[in-house]
């Protein structure tokens, strides 16, 4: 509510009413009633549901993020009333001067822009501890070879300087930035990738990809290629080449020379947004793109195992969260800790290796 509204009697309990309806998520008051949604003047909004959307896009500095947060709702399929609660606002102060003139237009282009367009492409990334590794290196890449619109970035738990890195990032870059600190990694990954694409679903996307921080897309991968896959698929597997020993080399024996991950799916307004629930290796998308994945012929460069000591904090993670090999194969596991066979990067060798493998 804005600081110069008067409210009426009875105003909280006629403002409430209409959320008798399991499908309302957002409430005005009589003061508030426009053609497209609620005035931000006065405004109610379920929790949980302002928290799936994201909460206002912070990509408005003044105006438009309540139109914005509206459409929103309705494009979740939730319903937006005009309650009985009486309200006088008597701003209107604000609605005029260079001031408002400037964030007004800019605020009208960016929604327009976003909610117009059927193209877009949207990151997003689930974050740990990234400082010191290639979440710089990542994200750049994301950008300048324009494979998304925005990122939505999810840190949770993050004990270094991960959100000052973003934050950084995010004065060259369109970023939208969650800091969650509910450690779920171990206990329901499956809540927090969930989380992460609620985010990426307000940004109106046509298709998501979802990179962890330690992955570049192969150079072969482009806009135009996205579009490609997302009209003959719903989900795209991409094969992974592990990088080992430094940025050129890359293991090959048991399942690291066999790997392949979903990491581009559409988004389809329809369908629950549900991952399975696994609190590691819930998969990289939700279920109803998992069921749907094809392979295609682009990978993606991990750098995850480049530096020993990251090797060795994956297995100690895995140690405590995975013992048994419940939730991924315990060969895999037990890969890790082998001696290696390697190769020069090569993409063709894993392509080749793939279709030698389908067609036997």
């Amino acid at each position: 509510m804005n600081d110069d509204v008067k409210i009426g009697d009875n105003f909280i309990e006629d403002l409430l009413k209409p959320f008798s309806d399991p499908l309302v998520a957002m409430v005005g008051a009589k003061c508030s009633e426009l053609s497209w949604g609620i005035n931000g003047a006065v405004m109610c909004v379920r929790r949980e549901i302002f928290e799936k959307l994201g909460g206002f896009d912070e990509n408005y500095v003044f105006t438009w993020e309540d139109r914005d947060l509206c459409e929103n709702a309705r494009h979740r399929g939730y319903k937006i009333a005009i309650s009985g609660a009486k309200a006088e606002h008597k701003g209107k102060r604000s609605v005029r001067g260079p001031y408002y003139d400037k964030y007004f237009k800019e605020g009208e282009k960016y929604y327009h822009q976003k909610w117009d367009d059927k193209k877009r492409i949207i990151g997003a990334m689930v974050c740990g501890n990234e400082e010191g590794r290639y979440l710089e290196m990542v994200v750049a890449d994301l950008f300048k070879r324009k494979l998304i619109d925005e990122l939505v970035a999810v840190c949770d738990g993050c004990t270094d300087k991960t959100p000052m890195i973003l934050k950084d990032l995010k004065k060259r870059y369109s970023i939208t930035i969650y800091n969650h600190d509910f450690h779920l990694f171990g206990k329901a990954e499956n809540r927090l990738r969930e989380r992460a694409i609620d985010y990426a679903i307000s940004k109106n996307p046509l298709g998501i990809l979802v990179p962890d921080a330690d992955e570049i897309f192969d150079k072969d991968f482009k806009r135009e290629k996205i579009y490609e896959l997302l009209n003959r698929g719903i989900c795209w597997d991409f094969l992974i080449a592990h990088l080992w020993q430094d940025d050129k080399t890359c293991r090959i024996d048991g399942m690291y020379g066999f790997q392949k991950n979903a990491r581009l799916f559409k988004y389809l307004k329809d369908k629950s947004q549900q991952f399975y629930k696994k609190p590691i290796h819930c998969g990289s998308v939700p279920i109803y793109a998992y069921k749907e994945r094809r392979i295609c012929n682009y990978l993606f460069k991990h750098y995850g195992y480049l530096n020993p000591e990251d090797i060795k904090t994956k297995q100690k993670r895995y140690e405590k969260y995975d013992k048994a090999g419940a939730y991924e194969s315990i060969n895999f596991y037990q890969d890790m800790a082998k001696e290696p066979k390697l190769i020069k990067f090569d993409k063709n060798y894993f392509i080749k290796k793939w279709q030698k493998k389908n067609t036997r």
